[in-house]
């Protein structure tokens, strides 16, 4: 089990350095096509940077604020408890 996590974790961390190589070489093409200089890589890398950073560790909480998730309390939800913790 725990090689598991730690397996998602790693792919987890090499997805999101995938994703900023990528928009970094998408960024420095169009700095090469429309010459947009240094300032340009620079920004684009902080922003991407940043959100991929965001993504990575707030993507649970959106996801459970989308679906409108609530915490399953052990007294009202008991057979829930019961069938995860076993």
């Amino acid at each position: 089990m725990h090689e598991q996590i730690s397996s998602n974790k790693r792919r987890s961390v090499l997805l999101v350095a995938g994703f900023v190589v990528l928009v970094a070489l998408v960024a420095l093409a169009v700095d090469r096509l429309l010459g947009l200089g240094v300032v340009f890589l620079v920004v684009a890398l902080v922003v991407v940077v940043a959100g991929s950073f965001t993504a990575y560790w707030k993507s649970d909480a959106v996801a459970l604020a989308m679906s409108h998730a609530k915490p399953a309390d052990p007294q009202t939800y008991a057979r829930l408890h019961n069938l995860i913790e076993g």
